[in-house]
């Protein structure tokens, strides 16, 4: 009768000793990602010209306008290669010229 309940002890202390097993932290690895594709901003002549005013287009793509990628705030992530950028003011294109950016590049245009 010892010998039965030794063994049903040891069982369940096996069975315990299993489940509190699983919940143990298992080690992770954390990886950071860097973005390199390159980007464009834009400047601003002084503080109170209004870049919302500017409508940018990548490769006649429109983007958005120029206040969204300001210079230090935000930036236009692009693919590496050439592109033609313009900026358009009341749909006038006041601004076109073509850049090569490379990887990891950050080209900052003025706005006229």
């Amino acid at each position: 009768m010892k010998t039965f309940i030794r063994i049903i002890l040891l069982c369940c202390c096996s069975a315990l000793l299993m489940l509190t097993s699983a919940c143990v932290k298992q080690p992770t690895t954390m990886e950071e990602t860097v973005d390199l594709r390159p980007a464009i901003s834009f400047t601003p002549l002084n503080e109170t010209q209004a870049g919302s005013a500017y409508a940018v287009y990548v490769d006649g793509l429109a983007m958005g306008t120029a206040d969204q990628y300001l210079t230090g705030v935000a930036a236009l992530r692009v693919l590496s290669g050439s592109h033609v950028v313009e900026l358009k003011l009341n749909g006038e294109t006041v601004l076109q010229t073509k850049i090569y950016l490379g990887d990891g590049a950050v080209k900052a245009l003025q706005i006229p």
